[in-house]
């Protein structure tokens, strides 16, 4: 499975932060992929419309999230905007950039 994230917007853009990552979940630590795995199924991510939140007018500093999953035949993208108000959603994104700051040099 290949799980991506692109992140844009916010007051300062901060170019290490906001850097796309992706992570191949045959090539991390087995534990960290079965959590992945498990938080993609509590958000029903392959379920999940293609755009998640809405912004409010006068909300440009707002972050937007680009999350997409390739596992076998399937791949989904959302975009998902700040403030997000699904729980799961916001750990999953939590986590896919922790792991995926895991792994940079």
């Amino acid at each position: 499975m290949e799980i991506a994230l692109e992140i844009s917007g916010g007051f300062a853009a901060i170019p290490k932060l906001s850097m796309p990552m992706t992570i191949e979940t045959d090539k991390i630590d087995v534990h960290l992929a079965d959590e992945l795995k498990s938080l993609l199924e509590q958000t029903s991510f392959f379920d999940q419309p293609e755009s998640v939140g809405t912004t409010k007018p006068g909300s440009a500093d707002l972050m937007t999230y680009i999350v997409t999953v390739r596992d076998g035949g399937r791949v989904h993208t959302i975009r998902i905007t700040d403030p997000i108000t699904d729980p799961s959603l916001q750990l999953l994104i939590d986590r896919i950039q922790a792991i995926g700051r895991l792994k940079r040099p």
